[in-house]
């Protein structure tokens, strides 16, 4: 089979140094300090490289104090400002949690309890529930929320009732119990209005939605920082360093991803060449085979594997001649998945 033209898509992707001075800068701006506040420790603790403080002492002592690096540009820097940037990070993921939480407990002392008539009743939740039903077809959706005994429940919100007092007359028609339904939506509606209007101004008082917004990003940049720290071959003690601070640092659940890694760069600091079961696989022969039959073969966000894309819109012709290869190729990528997932990895 020819040769073929290596899929490419989109802008040139960054490379490790690059993305790991963007998470860098991310963290600094997480990272809120008023001026002159900002003392020599803080400044010691920032600044990793030069730090031996979260370093694992006792089982590798020489990684711990290998932490300096020796000449500028460092071939590790990368890894030294991941790390500045993963530290920064969790202490702005930790600030923000506290502070999330304080404006959390004062919402819910402004907005109290829920009021239980605002619970929907059965008929308005079942209708409600399937899209073939009346309420549904007239936009009448219900919000949830919790009880008091902290059972989650639909409730009636203003736009709801209003809609639905709108639509009873069609829906159930004039006579029968829709009257008497009408009078009751419309004597919780003023419930309903100060229920939310408490909520928003308890939002807009102690900013409950900011507050979160900042625990989201900041908990994307400690992401982050763990899958660059991850996936960089460390070259010297210093950086491997900050490959076994991140490993040791007791989050064993997440740990596992990052021992391969951990394992490659001490072998690379070492010069002790890994054997893998497909380290004689032609994992690039591979990938020229899946694209020159149409498929894909795409390098993954930081902390995810590539993703493959079998052929579309294949010519009726070619169909078996296509199908017999894709069987074959899918069969390699079961068998050497590790070794084309590098592979595609690595390459621009």
């Amino acid at each position: 089979m020819s040769a073929f033209k290596l899929f490419r898509q989109g802008a040139p992707r960054p490379s490790l140094k690059e993305r790991a001075a963007s998470l860098k800068a991310m963290a600094a701006r997480l990272v809120k300090r008023q001026s002159g506040e900002i003392t020599a420790d803080q400044g010691r603790r920032m600044m990793v490289v030069g730090s031996v403080a979260a370093a694992v002492g006792a089982p590798l002592p020489v990684l711990a104090g290998a932490a300096l690096p020796v000449a500028e540009p460092h071939p590790d820097q990368a890894l030294f400002d991941a790390e500045t940037a993963y530290l920064a990070a969790r202490e702005a993921e930790i600030a923000a949690q506290e502070a999330s939480s304080r404006a959390w407990d004062a919402y819910w002392i402004v907005v109290g309890d829920l009021p239980l008539v605002l619970v929907a009743p059965r008929w308005a939740r079942s209708d409600t529930a399937h899209p073939n039903m009346p309420l549904r077809r007239e936009g009448v959706y219900l919000a949830g929320a919790l009880t008091p005994d902290r059972e989650r429940v639909a409730i009636w919100t203003a736009k709801s009732l209003r809609r639905t007092i709108s639509a009873m007359p069609r829906i159930y028609g004039r006579a029968g119990t829709t009257p008497k339904i009408i009078r009751s939506l419309r004597a919780i509606l003023p419930v309903a209005e100060a229920y939310e209007a408490r909520m928003a101004d308890a939002n807009a008082r102690f900013g409950v939605r900011e507050a979160q917004d900042k625990t989201d990003d900041a908990r994307e940049a400690v992401r982050l920082s763990r899958c660059i720290i991850r996936e960089a071959m460390a070259t010297t003690p210093a950086g491997l360093a900050v490959k076994v601070r991140q490993v040791a640092e007791g989050d064993w659940l997440k740990a596992d991803n990052a021992v391969g890694g951990l394992i490659r760069s001490a072998a690379l600091v070492a010069g002790v060449p890994l054997i893998h079961p497909s380290a004689d696989f032609d994992a690039a022969g591979w990938v020229t085979a899946w694209e020159g039959i149409g498929g894909r073969a795409l390098k993954g966000e930081p902390g995810s594997g590539p993703n493959f894309y079998c052929p579309l819109n294949v010519a009726p012709e070619r169909a078996a001649v296509v199908n017999g290869e894709l069987t074959r190729l899918i069969r390699l990528l079961e068998e050497h998945r590790d070794a084309i997932s590098r592979y595609v990895q690595a390459r621009g």
